[in-house]
């Protein structure tokens, strides 16, 4: 009678709190305590891994969302909906006990309890409190110093010198990892060392980071208001849909939904399902501990700032980690949770949607049926890997026609000379005779080789003792190289500019050395095994070996300035959003376009919103088109007529006649441009000295 009272007044109390607050106080506080709640209680009423419940449920609420969206609207009664049919029918279906949440949640607190119980009596509880003391002065010191001015790299306001905190944390930490004894506390002190790394962004740059998170904010806050964007694009939704639940359901702004989104879920998802699937490996807790140090070895900087591409990114990831136990013979695989993995994706980012399909497909191929021969299943299996390696080119073909745009292809960029000549394989061993910065970039620019090599050891090791199942990591790697090499060679982005033509190429990197993560867990799971028989010195060593890299992954997951290469891109500034302000006020509700590169671009999408005169947004974005290369052409020689060709882009009806052109003096020629803009405008001002806005009317 007690349990079931218990099993009654949890769901009753969450959901009273829940309507009270949503539809009555609308406290993000609140709201975010809520969301926490109802994360970790559906997660584990959905699947015994509790990360994979959660998982589960925002795909879900992303198909829903989709589906909602593409159908008619996405209101904010849909999102609410949702929360109160999925709590009440979650809470009181028993999925694997009575009592499941009750008892999983009491495990838990006890567990957690009975660590913290053995810590006081160890040396562990010191370890612990020196973790929490050097991540804690690490987020002072990032807190402390907001990058709100433009400036090419966060290492030019922060000394890379702060991250000896970072180092000394990791070395404490992989210490604990490597002891294997006190699994909760070392999960914990690891997730909120990585936490550090994603939301290093987040904390420094209070405006915004990049240019395709501010887009997309917009976005979200046109749907928060409006429910719907025209034209409804084929992809994004994943994303704008779980923003829209967080900020709808739960009371929490959309900027701030967004902001910390990706960071957060890779900070906490991506460590428990590593762990998870190394268990799953090494069927042993205490070696599958150190392979979350692994995690290193790939490519995080797609988990720093919420895009498409990363969420993406992480979901892909995620459900690589999660076929593992598939991948090793373990369970059968679950082929609802992959089409829901697959399809969610695919809602997200094409990118890394269509690779996911491929991999399952493959993954299903290669059980066992015997419905098909085994020379009909090879013959599927390399049909599949054909059509795959050619799947992302043509969707880019295929988009191009559909759009008008044309896109160029040339083989003859396929020539083998040509292709080793392009590699500059020098690079790979570069040096600047600085032991610590060598060592960095010895590692940053050969990290992608190591990884192969770590896995291809891996498995030639264990090859005797790995599921066949394991050549469709191998068959993954083949169908994204080729993907790689067309899009890198074949598909000619030059409508893009410069510095965006290869994006889309490297973006099939990370993904590559996604599907080699099982075979990396192994590799590290081996190295966790034979550290044990090792002498003390040698085990520190290759614990301060690993922490090393770790610091340099930290590094280089963000823009540099040094001695081995410099960003070109500079992040919104402060001036920049007082610009955009300034010509808003200036114009007096009068029609206007601006002339003004990415950042000032971003800060009028973010602060204004879409605002189109036909066809063409009001500011000179997307690159690829016309008014970007007028602007282009006032930052080589300003003139009138420039200005006047700008505005003939404008439909008449329109009624557009005056111009503003932005000029950042941060540029390398901005003193001149400033001095020729001055002669020929009709007015200017300037914002702070550091951003000169030009008018120009034109009648």
């Amino acid at each position: 009678m007690r349990s079931r009272f218990h099993s009654i007044i949890f769901p009753l109390l969450f959901l009273g709190v829940f309507c009270v607050n949503t539809f009555l106080f609308q406290w993000p506080i609140l709201g975010a305590l809520l969301l926490a709640v109802y994360l970790v209680s559906m997660g584990i009423r959905l699947h015994a891994r509790s990360w994979q419940g959660i998982w589960i449920l925002l795909s879900s609420i992303m198909i829903l969302g989709s589906i909602a969206y593409y159908t008619a609207t996405v209101p904010a009664i849909l999102f609410q909906t949702i929360v109160l049919i999925s709590s009440v029918i979650l809470f009181w279906k028993p999925l694997h006990t009575p009592n499941v949440l009750q008892e999983e949640l009491k495990e838990t607190f006890t567990s957690v309890l009975t660590r913290i119980r053995f810590a006081l009596s160890s040396p562990v509880m010191l370890a612990t409190l020196c973790v929490l003391f050097l991540v804690g002065l690490f987020f002072h010191l990032i807190q402390a110093h907001p990058i709100i001015n433009a400036i090419r790299s966060p290492w030019d306001q922060i000394n890379p010198s702060f991250l000896i905190l970072f180092a000394l944390a990791t070395l404490v930490i992989s210490i604990l990892l490597y002891r294997g004894r006190e699994k909760t506390v070392s999960i914990g002190l690891f997730i909120l060392l990585i936490a550090s790394l994603f939301s290093f962004i987040a904390i420094l740059y209070p405006i915004g980071y990049g240019f395709d998170s501010f887009i997309h904010k917009a976005t979200e806050m046109h749907l928060a208001q409006f429910g719907t964007i025209t034209p409804k694009p084929f992809y994004y939704i994943g994303q704008y849909s779980i923003v829209l639940f967080f900020s709808h359901a739960f009371s929490l702004p959309i900027d701030l939904v967004d902001t910390w989104l990706l960071p957060l879920l890779a900070s906490i998802l991506l460590p428990l399902a590593w762990f998870n699937a190394a268990n799953i490996i090494l069927k042993k807790p205490r070696y599958a501990l150190l392979t979350l140090l692994g995690l290193f070895l790939l490519p995080l900087d797609a988990f720093i700032v919420t895009t498409p591409q990363g969420l993406a990114n992480l979901w892909i990831l995620l459900a690589i980690l999660a076929s593992v136990p598939w991948l090793f013979d373990e369970e059968s695989p679950n082929w609802i949770i992959a089409g829901i993995a697959t399809l969610s994706t695919l809602l997200i980012h094409p990118i890394a949607g269509i690779p996911l399909f491929f991999f399952f497909a493959l993954l299903f191929f290669s059980e066992h049926h015997k419905r098909l021969s085994d020379r009909m299943r090879q013959i599927i299996i390399w049909s599949i890997v054909a059509i795959g390696s050619l799947a992302l080119p043509a969707s880019f073909i295929l988009q191009s026609i559909k759009s008008g745009q044309g896109l160029h292809l040339t083989f003859g960029n396929l020539n083998p000379i040509q292709l080793i000549q392009s590699m500059n394989l020098d690079v790979f061993f570069q040096s600047r005779f600085n032991p610590l910065i060598d060592f960095v970039y010895v590692y940053g620019q050969n990290v992608f080789l190591i990884a192969l090599l770590v896995s291809f050891g891996a498995w030639w090791m264990y090859r005797k003792e790995l599921s066949t199942k394991m050549r469709v990591l191998f068959l993954m790697v083949i169908i994204l190289g080729i993907n790689y090499l067309l899009l890198a060679n074949v598909i000619d982005f030059s409508f893009l500019i410069d510095y965006e033509r290869a994006n889309y190429a490297n973006r099939l990197i990370p993904l590559l050395l996604f599907f080699a993560s099982p075979l990396i867990i192994l590799a590290f799971g081996h190295l966790s095994m034979n550290l044990r028989t090792k002498p003390v010195a040698l085990k520190l060593s290759c614990l301060v070996l690993l922490t090393m890299i770790a610091t340099a992954s930290f590094y280089l997951t963000f823009p540099r300035r040094d001695a081995y290469t410099t960003s070109h891109a500079f992040n919104v500034s402060q001036a920049d959003v007082d610009a955009v302000y300034l010509m808003e006020d200036w114009a007096g509700g009068k029609p206007y376009i601006a002339l003004a590169n990415q950042s000032v671009s971003a800060a009028a999408i973010k602060n204004l919103g879409f605002r189109y005169y036909g066809n063409l947004f009001f500011y000179p974005i997307p690159t690829g088109e016309a008014m970007y290369q007028q602007f282009l052409a006032m930052n080589t020689t300003p003139s009138r007529a420039t200005i006047e060709s700008a505005l003939a882009l404008i439909p008449k009806d329109e009624n557009v006649h005056t111009v503003y052109y932005v000029v950042d003096t941060y540029w390398w020629q901005a003193d001149q441009l400033i001095e020729q803009a001055k002669a020929i405008a009709d007015d200017w001002k300037s914002v702070d000295g550091s951003v000169y806005v030009f008018r120009f009317d034109v009648k």
